[in-house]
């Protein structure tokens, strides 16, 4: 039984900037949750798209009950790839297929990844997922352990009428509720500086036994936080550096934002994306710019024509959501330190956007505007854009990340994101009058398989 998204939009809760079409709840940022409490079955499944076939994989995670779901075998493919070294041991197992030498791997506690080759059978069992070389028949693969999914976009088919089903759980009592989450944990679209095309995902609706129906909606948090960011918001090699550099190296389930997040028990919108500054990216091509990105509901949409225009229907509605907070950290991307000739306009661009939201959101929204850990050659104009703001009447304060760990890629790990992210909630709950609870360290226990 499916039940599809016009009968049933009410009895489940989607946070994070989404749209709402007759083809589904269309959705690119990381962070958004999609949240329903089911009954009358035992199983249950998504019913979900992609649009866009020439940028990298999304990739999401999934809790049933409050037990995250594990990765299926294998948690990520990588086709005509290798793995090179960290062999378990010499010479490789012999396996009958791909499947059998994946689940070798996850029946290994020090498997972390694996290299299939079609021809001979040999399977390779890794210790660490290290660099990927091009390699015909060669088939890589992360364990489940080593990824940061429970199931991913690769090798969907593109547009609305190629809707593809994926398990949830089976197996569990039909006589109760059960509660689902699924969020997204993959930015925009990861490592992609420029905009080639849309990267976006549609939920259609949940499937599951004839007797299946929703219960009550789950009631989101009072508390709201909005995050702007780059790479260091949206977890960018903050699964280790042993990864391959792919999307599955990034988690923003375990980024900084999503643990302050917990920590404050906030329901909260992100828009990130690695690379991007406020009025310059990384390479200086400044196509896309997250000033630009930040009025979207769709970050891979563009405007027609203009990579920095946003389409009158793309436009977020900041009045349908209103944080309490709003996290923003700009300027690393940007190279002020390099790009001397750009602090004016980053000035101005940064104070605009800040004056632009409060006006938005209302006087009660208090802006906590960060600088670091990457680097301090932004520190300035940020205490600049405060100062402004605050004579502006904007509730505005210093969020300091300069000293703070960034050890993989030159970026927070996931253990770093912790410690960013207590010290996050620490202040902004001084400043609100909030309480928050110290998170410490990645919660991984009570993974439960999916089918």
């Amino acid at each position: 039984m499916l039940l599809m998204l016009a009968a049933a939009l009410s009895r489940f809760d989607v946070i994070g900037r989404h749209s709402v079409s007759t083809d589904g709840v269309l959705f690119d940022f990381q962070g958004v949750k999609i949240t329903a409490t089911v009954q009358g079955t035992a199983s249950a499944s998504a019913i979900m798209f992609k649009v866009g076939d020439k940028m990298p994989d999304n990739h999401f995670i999934v809790w049933v009950d409050g037990k995250r779901v594990a990765g299926t075998c294998a948690a990520a493919e990588f086709p005509n790839m290798d793995i090179e070294g960290n062999d378990i041991i010499e010479p490789p197992y012999k396996e009958d297929d791909l499947s059998a030498c994946c689940a070798a791997c996850n029946a290994n506690d020090d498997c972390m990844a694996y290299s299939f080759n079609g021809g001979d059978g040999s399977c390779y069992l890794k210790r660490a997922a290290g660099k990927l070389t091009p390699n015909d028949g060669r088939i890589s693969g992360l364990a489940v352990r080593a990824a940061a999914a429970s199931f991913h976009t690769s090798g969907w088919p593109t547009g609305a009428n190629n809707t593809v089903k994926i398990p949830l759980f089976a197996g569990l009592a039909a006589d109760t509720s059960h509660e689902v989450v699924i969020e997204k944990s993959s930015e925009p679209a990861w490592n992609v500086p420029m905009i080639r095309e849309p990267n976006y995902v549609g939920f259609v609706g949940f499937e599951g036994d004839a007797g299946m129906s929703y219960g009550d909606p789950p009631k989101a948090s009072a508390r709201r936080i909005e995050f702007l960011g780059d790479s260091i918001t949206a977890g960018f090699c903050n699964q280790g550096q042993d990864l391959p550099e792919t999307v599955f190296a990034e988690s923003f389930e375990s980024s900084w934002a999503r643990r302050t997040c917990d920590s404050l028990q906030a329901s909260c919108h992100t828009a990130a994306w690695s690379g991007f500054g406020m009025v310059e990216d990384y390479d200086g091509r400044g196509t896309t710019l997250a000033s630009d990105m930040w009025k979207r509901t769709l970050a891979t949409v563009n405007g027609d024509n203009d990579t920095h225009a946003t389409r009158a229907d793309n436009y977020w509605k900041f009045s349908s959501w209103v944080p309490d907070a709003v996290v923003i950290n700009l300027g690393t991307n940007d190279g002020l330190g390099r790009r001397t000739e750009l602090i004016p306009t980053f000035n101005a661009t940064y104070l605009k956007l800040v004056l632009a939201a409060g006006e938005a959101y209302g006087d009660k929204t208090s802006f906590f505007l960060a600088c670091g850990p990457m680097t301090n050659n932004y520190c300035d104009q940020v205490h600049w854009v405060i100062a402004k703001a605050k004579a502006a009447g904007v509730q505005a304060f210093f969020l300091d990340f300069v000293g703070l760990p960034h050890n993989c890629c030159g970026h927070p790990c996931a253990a770093d994101d912790v410690v960013i992210g207590n010290f996050t909630a620490k202040t902004i709950a001084a400043q609100m009058g909030w309480d928050s609870v110290e998170i410490e360290q990645q919660v991984t226990d009570g993974l439960v398989e999916t089918i």
